[in-house]
């Protein structure tokens, strides 16, 4: 099976240094540089993943500017975030979804909204993506009416209620930050424990949630084992620094 990605993607950049004394400018450490790393983040860290776990999957890229995220991390601790965020033309999108060839070739397509852009005709985008017979999974940055058509969409907790997916009819993942994922997938209600452990930084758990539950679906599993597959993928990743695939 093939999966195609379309989202926002992000640079994600980590600056890590050392410090062992304080500004004499203003109370912060003066950090040492040491050296700096650069991931892909957003739809870019879906497909990270995806790519990792072996599914024939493809990011569409329009060429529009992407959003770089700067962490400067001292000692193993976040000092600060820099974001240079830059949108994208949704219109221009649309219109390079459109070109794009044999996109029935393509089982699963996700939409990774960080409502930078990109994703600002998916109305449009999932209708067009439904006449391929292509299942549309939305990962969601905005209303629910903005997603109508979908198969699926997975908002978390917050976003399930302050963008109106309590009215949602069709299938829905919503996920809580460490407590039970519930679901209801083909009208089935799932109800699935996620175990407490140690956080270390939630920086794209999201998306490694997503691309496990996905990486289940290419593999035929039934949508309990998805579920519980997506629910390690988060729990290592929210056990790591930085962005993890």
């Amino acid at each position: 099976m093939k999966v195609l990605i379309i989202g926002d993607i992000i640079i994600d950049r980590y600056i890590y240094g050392t410090s062992t004394r304080l500004s004499p400018e203003a109370p912060v450490p003066v950090v040492s540089y040491q050296h700096e790393v650069e991931k892909l983040g957003g739809a870019g860290l879906v497909y990270e993943n995806l790519k990792s776990l072996g599914v024939d999957v493809t990011l569409f890229d329009a060429d529009q500017p992407h959003s770089v995220k700067t962490r400067v991390i001292c000692d193993g601790h976040y000092i600060t975030r820099i974001d240079n965020d830059e949108n994208a033309n949704g219109d221009e999108v649309l219109r390079a979804i459109k070109r794009q060839p044999n996109l029935e070739q393509y089982e699963y397509v996700i939409l990774s909204d960080y409502n930078k852009g990109t994703l600002d005709e998916s109305i449009e985008i999932i209708k067009y993506l439904n006449t391929f017979g292509c299942k549309v999974i939305v990962d969601p940055k905005e209303h629910a009416n903005h997603y109508k058509g979908a198969w699926l969409v997975k908002p978390n907790y917050k976003e399930f209620g302050d963008f109106g997916f309590t009215n949602w009819g069709e299938n829905i993942i919503t996920t809580n930050a460490g407590e039970n994922v519930v679901a209801i997938i083909d009208s089935k209600v799932y109800n699935v424990p996620v175990e407490k452990v140690e956080v270390s930084d939630v920086t794209g758990a999201g998306d490694c949630f997503l691309a496990s539950f996905v990486y289940g679906l290419t593999r035929g599993y039934n949508y309990k084992k998805c579920l519980e597959l997506a629910v390690k993928g988060s729990r290592k990743s929210v056990q790591q620094v930085g962005t993890y695939i």
